[in-house]
């Protein structure tokens, strides 16, 4: 009997592992379960055709494809067109293209000695398959009750769905669930992508950089293991021999019931992005921002207690209560929190914002409408000079905040853009930041300069930085805009958001 122990497909030199001639499992969960793990990290709800499952509430999009079918590629290059066009129902056309002529096959025995090499041959697999995404629920729901793709299309022609719609086309990697062989490759190319599996996955860890196997299990002595690995449950007995990125399935002896996936909701976002400093453990400069941050809250609120106590009068008088808004907004790791204002505007403004949505000029979520009838005479003046943001100070005491930082804002914005969310909430929304003092609001471009601002501060913050932020923020409360302003030389890095 010969068995296999998997790895990619491809070696350097040509050199590959046998194919694999069962539906591989490792921590007790197939092809199947890793797709859709992998696809709740990025925020996305995979829904093959007919699964029948409700639409995840807390999904950012939501990924349709036939049940048989397993995708691979890149989510950040669609960013945009999913952001500006808000298409209802986005196609793609996920193009595979580049696999060798031949590979070479290493056949093991099940001491895992060679038992001999051979050379298959193949035709290079060119090819693509059609997938949608979509960030509406209903679309995903009529997905999962179709019998048939055709009559999921025709279902969602009939309804309108059809009518605001974008095509695209996107290079990547297709697999067919079933097929054996196509699922260990599916798995072999998920461990050369996926760093952070343990995010999603739970009951596992990281035993060695790069190296995953299931929580308080270690490497035995005999053990050679080079990452990345996944490394199933297996019996004492036996040393491995792994060279990744590859994997070794579960052992047939262990009964040990799967790992469990987390709920997108439960994911945390991402703590590493390429050229942004987004790590998840507090550094110096993550300590020593909140000692200042504490000490300056304390003091202003000391020193500024009886300003707030007569704009809370002010306000009491000018249109009753309540006196402060509280909003829900999100902070580091996506937590929720209740971000604190003096009130600005009428008691009904958030039920006037639909009247009033054909005068925003604001490219995004977010609303901004010049010379807003929903703001009280009061609330001109508090908003003039910034008094109606002095709470947020009790919001920094608290941790909910920062003085510098992203702009806070609520779950509904934080979700046109995965990745702008994940790189701004990896650290504390402040109460002024980068974005607040360099815009332009100018009509259609704000949201763009929001990701843009938000995205840079988060890749270049520093004491410098922010203390120049605070100064910034300090002239325009003073009326002094100076054009003679300039920004610190690092301060001037351009990203794309």
């Amino acid at each position: 009997m010969v068995t296999a122990i998997h790895q990619n497909p491809v070696l350097p030199g040509g050199l590959a592992w046998a194919s694999v001639q069962e539906s591989p499992r490792v921590w007790g969960l197939g092809a199947a379960e890793f797709h859709l793990a992998w696809w709740r990290s990025q925020g996305v709800q995979w829904v093959p055709r007919g699964a029948g499952s409700d639409p995840d509430r807390n999904a950012d999009l939501f990924l349709l494809t036939e049940p048989e079918h397993l995708v691979l590629f890149a989510l950040a290059p669609l960013v945009p067109a999913l952001t500006w066009n808000c298409p209802s129902v986005t196609r793609l056309r996920v193009v595979a293209s580049s696999l060798d002529d031949y590979r070479e096959i290493v056949d093991r025995g099940l001491a895992g000695s060679v038992i001999g090499i051979r050379r298959e041959y193949r035709l290079q697999r060119f090819g693509s398959r059609r997938v949608l995404l979509t960030a509406d629920a209903s679309i995903a729901r009529l997905w999962a009750q179709a019998s048939d793709r055709r009559k999921a299309m025709l279902a969602l022609r009939d309804n309108g769905k059809w009518a605001r719609s974008d095509h695209h086309r996107v290079d990547g990697e297709f697999f067919r669930l079933g097929e054996p062989s196509d699922e260990g490759r599916f798995i072999s190319e998920l461990i050369s992508r996926w760093e952070d599996v343990g995010r999603v996955v739970d009951g596992i860890e990281e035993v060695e950089p790069g190296i995953w196997a299931p929580r308080d299990s270690a490497l035995h002595p005999g053990d050679i293991v080079v990452g990345p690995a996944w490394i199933g449950r297996r019996s004492t007995q036996g040393d491995l021999r792994v060279i990744g990125p590859a994997w070794h399935a579960d052992h047939a002896d262990t009964d040990a019931p799967a790992s469990s996936i987390r709920a997108i909701v439960d994911i945390a976002p991402a703590v590493k992005r390429p050229g942004l400093e987004t790590g998840g453990r507090p550094t110096a400069f993550d300590a020593g921002k909140r000692m200042f941050d504490l000490f300056v809250a304390i003091a202003s609120l000391c020193v500024l207690a009886p300003v707030m106590a007569l704009v809370a009068v002010a306000v009491l008088f000018d249109d009753g209560w309540p006196i402060f808004f509280g909003h829900e907004r999100q902070t580091r790791g996506g937590r929720n929190f209740r971000c604190l204002k003096f009130r600005t505007m009428r008691r009904n403004a958030e039920r006037l914002a639909a009247t009033y949505a054909e005068q925003n000029v604001c490219d995004g979520p977010q609303v901004f409408i010049e010379n807003d009838p929903r703001v009280t005479r009061l609330g001109r003046t508090l908003r003039r000079f910034h008094l109606d943001e002095l709470p947020q100070l009790l919001n920094v005491v608290r941790g909910d905040m920062s003085l510098v930082g992203p702009r806070p804002s609520p779950e509904r914005e934080n979700r046109m853009c995965p990745a702008w969310r994940d790189a701004r909430l990896s650290v504390r929304p402040g109460i002024t930041g980068l974005w607040q003092v360099c815009r332009t609001r100018s009509p259609g471009l704000d949201f763009q300069e929001w990701i843009r601002y938000d995205m840079q501060y988060v890749a270049s913050r520093s004491w410098a930085l922010d203390l120049w932020i605070i100064w910034r923020t300090l002239c325009e409360i003073a009326g002094r805009r100076s054009g003679e302003e300039r920004r610190p030389e690092h301060a001037n890095l351009e990203m794309e958001a």
